[in-house]
């Protein structure tokens, strides 16, 4: 096969692909080995700025909408991810702080106790599970639009527990044992870290 500083589009209306010069005279310019790094680079340039150019340009002027472009440059990149994706390290004495649940005995003891025992990783699925986000805003699991809600779901045995994400809401069965809680909950967040029932 060989190559030159052209890229093939198909548009979707032709069989026949469109070829985008790379650099000026590309579609005859062959890769060589001395020169392949330089067709790397500039491929890369075009498939994730300039093919999509008109996209970014239109995506900025609807933020700059919202936000002003000046405001843009009193953040840092890591402060306008935290704005924007929240915060990353997740804390289990937040969430105890800030939910709420009428549910009592052993299935909710059972719960912190399994919460307590889950990696961050997990933890984060826990909260992707009845969020539908494996992060929470800046402030925490306060800043939540609903606060993080628990329920029994009126089912018993190995009935896996779901959640409303659109209520941040986990509906808990009654389990016999713990381990067997702890199985349903850690099958629940590992296979639908999505929520199971999305309302």
């Amino acid at each position: 096969m060989d190559l030159t500083f052209a890229e093939e589009e198909f548009d979707g209306s032709s069989m026949n692909p469109r070829l985008v010069p790379l650099v000026s005279g590309g579609a005859k310019l062959p890769v060589t080995e001395s020169n392949k790094i330089h067709y790397l680079n500039k491929l890369a340039e075009y498939r994730l700025r300039d093919r999509v150019l008109k996209e970014i340009n239109e995506f900025m002027k609807g933020l700059n909408l919202l936000v002003p472009t000046e405001l843009f440059s009193i953040f840092d990149e890591n402060e306008l991810e935290l704005l924007m994706c929240g915060l990353q390290e997740l804390s289990v004495q937040d969430l105890r702080l800030n939910t709420v649940t009428s549910v009592s005995g052993q299935t909710i003891e059972w719960f912190w106790t399994s919460v307590d025992q889950l990696s961050q990783e997990e933890f984060a699925r826990l909260v992707q599970f009845v969020t539908g986000s494996s992060q929470v805003p800046v402030g925490g699991f306060a800043e939540l639009q609903s606060k993080f809600t628990i329920l029994l779901s009126g089912e018993t045995g190995n009935r896996l527990p779901y959640a409303h994400t659109c209520f941040n809401q986990l509906c808990l069965p009654v389990c016999e044992s713990y381990e067997q809680f702890n199985n349903v909950l850690m099958t629940a967040i590992r296979e639908g870290a999505e929520g199971l029932l999305i309302a």
